[in-house]
């Protein structure tokens, strides 16, 4: 028995240390998790400098950033209740000023997708034409609106810039391949507050520090749990 305890204990430390489950985070002034945040060491995440817009890359309403990203409009069917979709109407950006992105009158969503291969942390600046509560939804299949939204963004006024980041981490992470932008409700459309982007940055992440040192620490505990083993012997 007295073997076994110390045993025990280091199984439970390598339970304690395994690394987190693959999770998608956002970091924003009205996120769980804090702007400020996104950059910090424990991410691993060296954003640098954030990409502006520029009139030459964008064609028919459709934005060819030289990094591979494309944005992309979308109006909507504004059906008077609470929640409103895609109406087919596609390719309606516009240059909102000579460096930022944003849609046209009474324009709706602005879809992020072609995100380059491994992109495992995406930062933009959020602002729009007025005040308004805007989803960011990550890797969905289409734009889901209040109540299901996955984060919630809310711009103050036509000057207003608001920092999004996005990172997706843990064991089985998957890479960012497409992000939605749009109005939280219908009231966002009726005074045509037209979101845009200001400016946008993405990383091709390694796993953060945090990750690593877990996975560290459970080989080491599986290193010692054999050591012991091999030296207690057969009971």
């Amino acid at each position: 028995m007295t073997k076994i305890r110390p045993l025990i204990f280091i199984l439970g430390l390598l339970c304690a240390v395994a690394p987190a489950r693959a999770a998608i985070s956002y970091y924003c002034a009205g996120c769980s998790n804090a702007a400020s945040q996104f950059t910090s060491a424990n991410l691993g995440v060296t954003l640098t400098s954030l990409i502006t817009f520029t009139s030459g890359d964008l064609s028919f309403g459709v934005y060819d950033d030289p990094t591979g990203t494309m944005f992309d409009g979308f109006l909507l069917n504004n059906n008077g209740g609470s929640n409103h979709g895609i109406n087919g109407a596609a390719d309606s950006l516009q240059m909102a000023s000579s460096t930022a992105l944003g849609q046209t009158a009474n324009g709706g969503i602005i879809e992020i997708t072609n995100i380059p291969a491994g992109t495992f942390a995406f930062a933009f600046n959020l602002g729009a034409t007025g005040s308004g509560a805007y989803c960011v939804d990550v890797n969905s299949a289409g734009f889901d609106q209040n109540p299901s939204c996955n984060s919630t963004i809310n711009v103050s006024s036509s000057s207003d810039s608001e920092f999004v980041g996005v990172f997706s981490s843990g064991v089985g992470a998957v890479p960012i391949t497409t992000i939605w932008i749009g109005p939280q409700s219908d009231n966002a459309l009726s005074v045509n507050n037209e979101s845009q982007i200001n400016s946008f940055e993405l990383e091709q992440a390694t796993p953060e520090a945090g990750t690593l040192v877990s996975i560290g620490s459970g080989l080491l505990a599986l290193g010692v749990i054999r050591r012991r083993l091999r030296i207690s012997g057969p009971a």
